[in-house]
């Protein structure tokens, strides 16, 4: 990670890239966990739980990531994101 949680607190940072067809899951993470996934490059579908929601480049999607989710790449091009897990426990 860019930001890693014991250096930067609450909250890590990452850029992730998923090739053409490749997929990231990701198991529930505690009730507070929320997270944001900026699109820089391509087009990047996510799953969570039930609710599919598909991020543009340019755009961003905030979610709670106390479910199951998952992050899509099923187009023909690679995806770059830059993804931020904020871990706040108020």
């Amino acid at each position: 990670p860019f930001v890693s949680y014991e250096e930067g607190g609450n909250f890590e940072v990452y850029e992730v890239n998923i090739e053409k067809g490749g997929r990231l899951d990701s198991d529930p993470h505690h009730s507070e966990t929320r997270e944001c996934v900026i699109v820089i490059e391509g087009e990047l579908t996510v799953i969570v739980g039930v609710d599919r929601y598909v991020v543009m480049a340019g755009s961003a999607l905030k979610f709670k990531a106390d479910k199951k989710h998952s992050y899509i790449n099923s187009t023909d091009n690679e995806v770059k994101v830059v993804m931020i897990v904020n871990y706040d426990k108020k």
